[in-house]
């Protein structure tokens, strides 16, 4: 059976990247003071959710959120969760690539030519700028994951509550 295409979550990644792209293709702010003052913040608020991110990779891995019922109803379930766990280490990926390409902006400062300086600074900033588009997502994804795992907890109290019955 073929997979529908997700064209919500790829109309999202896209226009999580225009904002980035027209950074990059427009250029960062004017002067280099501007430019390591956007370069800190950017990195600050990125490490941050970076450290939130690993936390809500943990809380979805944990086995224990597994829907109960049959080993097949817990297979489901896995598949779902490893999707949701793939797009966020994807994210995580991204947030580190802007950190590293922070550093290596603030390296690069009086030891490069201007034009390399210019272009990691755009490099950061778009991926920066494209990364914190795309953490908008992460609420509803959490927010997504635990109404599941209250969804399963009242299905197994339905189930406990129901009982054997004597007829």
């Amino acid at each position: 059976m073929k997979k529908p295409v997700a064209w919500g979550r790829i109309a999202f990644i896209l226009l999580g990247m225009v904002p980035g792209g027209l950074l990059f293709t427009f250029g960062p702010l004017p002067d280099q003071e501007s430019n390591s003052a956007a370069l800190r913040i950017l990195a600050t608020v990125l490490a941050i959710l970076t450290g939130f991110l690993i936390a809500i990779i943990t809380i979805l891995g944990d086995p224990r959120a597994l829907y109960p019922g049959s080993w097949r109803v817990a297979s489901a379930h896995r598949r779902q969760i490893s999707r949701a766990l793939y797009r966020f280490t994807f994210l995580f990926y991204a947030y580190l690539v802007t950190i590293l390409a922070v550093f290596s902006a603030a390296l690069l400062v009086g030891y490069a030519p201007c034009s390399v300086q210019r272009l990691v600074t755009h490099v950061a900033l778009c991926f920066g700028v494209t990364a914190l588009c795309w953490s908008f997502g992460l609420p509803w994804s959490i927010q997504q994951a635990q109404m599941s795992r209250l969804d399963a907890e009242i299905a197994g109290r339905r189930e406990k509550s129901a009982g054997p019955r004597d007829d």
